[in-house]
């Protein structure tokens, strides 16, 4: 099983565990900024179908998907309450 890492801005990362994926796996952040408690929608594409894909804020795991049939994901989490804002 292929392990594939994906960072989004400083301090988010997109982690999955997939097999060989046939495009090139991309993850996007929106807002790419803002104060702690910002809700935050996570996009990729090019995972394998129903991969595993881990959100982590730094080492705080934030959330955990499956892809769809087609390798996509999309869902939101929500910077930690007592991060500071900035990089």
């Amino acid at each position: 099983m292929k392990r594939t890492l994906v960072s989004i801005g400083v301090a988010l990362t997109v982690l999955a565990y997939a097999g060989t994926a046939n495009a090139a796996t991309t993850a996007a952040a929106s807002p790419n900024s803002g104060p702690p408690t910002t809700a935050i929608t996570v996009t990729g594409s090019g995972f394998d179908p129903s991969a595993a894909v881990d959100v982590y804020f730094d080492t705080t795991n934030m959330a955990i998907a499956s892809s769809t049939s087609t390798g996509t994901v999309s869902f939101k989490v929500q910077v930690p309450a007592g991060r500071s804002p900035g990089p």
